[in-house]
């Protein structure tokens, strides 16, 4: 079974980690984003900044995140979600995504993020 979690940046624009999620306020119409940490602290979050855990780690045994840059051979991608499911879209080349899975990512290195 997967291990659902995220990471998104704080007000500071420190990565947090955890679980997230989104409180609302219908009498204002506002929404506020939360990331719940291990020791069940709530940090307030940027939600453009969100990020899901894919499931697998990079050849450094990091936690690959969606939004990562992955260097494989070289080249870089963004691991990005689209059509159901985490894919990896090529950095050189617009619109051109490649599978996401263990083979493929077996020697990369998460070498930055988008945020």
């Amino acid at each position: 079974m997967r291990n659902i979690k995220f990471k998104a940046k704080d007000i500071s624009d420190k990565w947090v980690y955890g679980y997230y999620h989104v409180i609302s306020d219908p009498d204002m119409g506002e929404y506020y984003y939360y990331i719940m940490n291990d020791s069940t602290i709530d940090c307030a979050v940027d939600p453009l900044t969100v990020c899901e855990f894919t499931g697998l780690t990079d050849s450094n045994e990091e936690d690959i995140y969606e939004h990562d840059f992955l260097d494989i051979d070289g080249l870089l991608y963004e691991v990005v979600w689209i059509d159901g499911g985490f894919k990896l879209k090529s950095l050189l080349h617009d619109d051109y995504y490649y599978p996401f899975n263990r083979n493929r990512i077996r020697d990369s290195i998460i070498v930055d993020n988008r945020f």
